[in-house]
Formats: structure tokens, C-alpha cells, sequence
């Protein structure tokens, strides 16, 4: 190999590792998301307008969604009674499943909303539930809200899985750390 071509290769080299360092990415000098929005929540593009091309969208099915949970769910932890209206639930949770989330016990009244997984550079995106990996349980007002994100899917065969198909309008589970740091599957039916 002569003096010129390793000349050549060098400098591919080296524009090839300062385009892989400095990256392709747009750059609108504005963020994607408003500076008033808390970090994973879902931010709908204006009306004729089209979403940037680098956000990352959760999978949703190209069916209906189905209609928001209502009735009573019971677990052998409590109970989760849903309303119907896809934003309120009342939950009564015993004092080992409160203490695991950070949650009071007894009897609260609380709002909820179904995540995708984490979606880099977003976060997580509110998302219908029969598609949904996390929970959102927001209890309290002002310097008393708690709010909790939970893993949900379903445990099947020593198996835990997340995403389409595994929160049904029957069936929430979550996924909740044990006193090992364990997961334990932990089921609401509805009755």
C-alpha cells in the first residue's frame, strides 16, 4: 500500500469516527417536548401536524380500544374498584402491598393511567391498556400526592411478560418487589 492510499484510508477513518461521535441527528434548536410537560407524559402534536420523525412511539393495535375497566378487581392484597370513566379507580390496599409501593393503606380514591415502557428520549407514553407495561396509581393532592409506577403484564408458566394482550379487561397484574427484591406476580380479578 502506497503513501497516498493510506493517506486516504486515514482520513476515511477519521471523518467516519467523527460522523459516528458527533451522530445525524436533527437539530430544530427546540426541544421536542414543551418545558411544561412532567417527563413521560404524552405530548399530542397540533392539530395537521405531523410528529417529528425521531420520536419513539409505542405499538398499539389497529383495533378499537377497549373500553376503560370497570367494576371490582380483587387480589389477595385488596381491591381495586374501577368507575368506568378511565381516570378514577378506588383502591384498598392491605398493608404489605401499600408498603411495597409506597402507598397508604385502607381505602383512597386515586387517578390512573396506562404506560408504555420506557421510550428513549420521551420516556414512557400514556397508551391504552391492552398495550400497555406500566400502571400509574396518583393518590393524594399537593404535598400529599403519592404517585406510584408499577410494571403490569402477566405471569404465566414461571414466566413474566409485558406488552399486547397481557392487562385484559378481566386481569390486571402487577409486578411488585417481594421483601428479596424479588418480583411476585400479584393478580386483580374482576369479580
Amino acid at each position: 500500500m502506497n503513501r497516498r492510499q493510506q493517506t486516504i484510508i486515514l482520513f476515511a477513518i477519521i471523518f467516519a469516527l467523527a460522523f459516528a461521535l458527533t451522530g445525524c441527528d436533527r437539530d430544530s434548536g427546540e426541544p421536542l417536548t414543551p418545558p411544561d410537560v412532567r417527563p413521560g407524559e404524552y405530548v399530542t402534536p397540533p392539530e395537521g401536524e405531523i410528529p417529528p420523525i425521531d420520536m419513539n412511539y409505542p405499538y398499539e393495535p389497529d383495533t378499537p380500544a377497549p373500553a376503560p375497566h370497570e367494576g371490582t378487581f380483587v387480589s389477595d392484597y385488596g381491591t381495586m374498584i374501577f368507575n368506568g370513566d378511565g381516570e378514577t379507580v378506588v383502591i384498598d390496599f392491605g398493608e404489605e402491598l401499600a408498603a411495597r409501593l409506597g402507598l397508604p393503606t385502607g381505602e383512597q380514591e386515586a387517578t390512573y393511567q396506562f404506560f408504555s415502557g420506557d421510550l428513549p428520549p420521551h420516556g414512557h407514553v400514556m397508551i391504552r391498556y391492552d398495550a400497555a407495561m406500566d400502571f400509574e396509581l396518583t393518590v393524594g393532592e399537593g404535598d400529599d400526592e403519592k404517585r406510584v409506577m408499577i410494571e403490569i403484564g402477566k405471569y404465566e408458566d414461571g414466566h413474566y411478560f409485558t406488552g399486547t394482550d397481557c392487562t385484559t379487561a378481566d386481569r390486571i397484574t402487577m409486578f411488585v418487589d417481594d421483601a428479596n427484591g424479588d418480583w411476585e406476580a400479584v393478580d386483580f380479578i374482576k369479580k
